[in-house]
Order: C-alpha cells, then structure tokens, then sequence
C-alpha cells in the first residue's frame, strides 16, 4: 500500500513539474516585419549595427533572457500578447527564464540570425492555449490514469470515484482531470 502511495505522489509532482513548463512551438523569420529598421523602433548594438528583433508571442511577463556573450541588447514586455527582445546578429542560442515557468535552456535557432531582420518565436506556457496544463477557469489541474478503472483515489484527503459518468473530475483524452490548490 505505501508502495502504491509513494508511486502516486511521484506521479503528482512529475505532473506538477510538466504542468510549469513552457516550449517553442514555432520560430520563423518575418521577411514582411520591418520594425527593426524603422527608425523609432531601431535599436543599435554595441557594434554598431541594427540588432535583430525576435517577437516572442506570449501572453506571460516576468520573463529572462540570455544570449551567451553578445547579450540581449533589449527587451520591451509592453507590448499586448508579445515581447520584443533585440539582439545582435548571429546570435546561435536564447535560453529564457520565469519564476513561474521554469527554464527553456539553450534553445538553438533554426535560422541564422541576421542584422535588421525581424523572427517570430511562438511561446506555449501553461494556459497560453497551446498546453492543457491549466484551463480557462483559473484553476490548476493534474492528470491520472487509473488501472483499473474503476479505482477509488484520495484527492486534498477525499475519496474520489473515477466512474464512467466523470464524478470527481473530468475525463478528456483518457485522462482523469482533477483541480486542486
């Protein structure tokens, strides 16, 4: 019994763990964006030249960046549903940081990056709409699959009955969904 428990428990906070994740669905070069070389949103690095600006398509702030040596040049987390991060050219690599998220490290770029170009990296977190990590209520959820069936399982101390008409939560994709705090 301890053993089943302890396997449980293990499940929940790998669970957890996955559920406070972010990945990069897409990235891709905006040939048709040409902010970066507009002159009230062009930014120049250290060297002179016109940085590159990647809009990282996001509902979340609170976010950090890193390019290895040559460095952000700038970001801008005031803009609706995106931030604007400026970087120099050839940059090779972003690892990006959340107190909430976690750590994305060193997500290589699929493309060279190059001076004055805009490239649009499209972010998931959890309740961005590309991870069912959380839903649309504001509340958090965690997932099980039960074998058998028919199982009983304490949630917050309470017994809960994985039936077929969904009480104790609600079943998508062959999941047990349950919220908790």
């Amino acid at each position: 019994m301890q053993k089943i428990i302890l396997s449980i428990v293990l499940s929940l906070i790998s669970l957890v763990s996955v559920a406070q994740s972010m990945k990069v669905t897409s990235f891709y070069f905006d040939q048709m964006d040409l902010t970066p070389r507009r002159a009230d949103t062009k930014v120049i690095d250290q060297n002179g030249e016109t940085c590159a600006l990647i809009r990282i398509q996001t509902t979340a702030k609170g976010f950090s960046f890193d390019v290895g040596m040559l460095g952000v040049t700038k970001t801008d987390d005031n803009k609706v549903g995106e931030v604007w991060m400026y970087v120099p050219r050839g940059v090779k690599y972003l690892t990006i940081r959340h107190p909430k998220y976690g750590t994305l490290n060193r997500y290589a770029f699929p493309v060279n990056i190059q001076e004055g170009c805009t490239y649009v990296m499209e972010l998931a977190t959890p309740g961005s709409g590309h991870d069912d990590a959380d839903d649309d209520d504001g509340l958090t959820y965690f997932s099980l699959i039960v074998v058998p069936a028919n199982a009983m399982v304490a949630v917050d101390g309470e017994l809960k009955s994985l039936d077929a008409d969904g009480s104790g939560g609600g079943k998508r994709e062959g999941k047990w969904h349950f919220p908790f705090s």
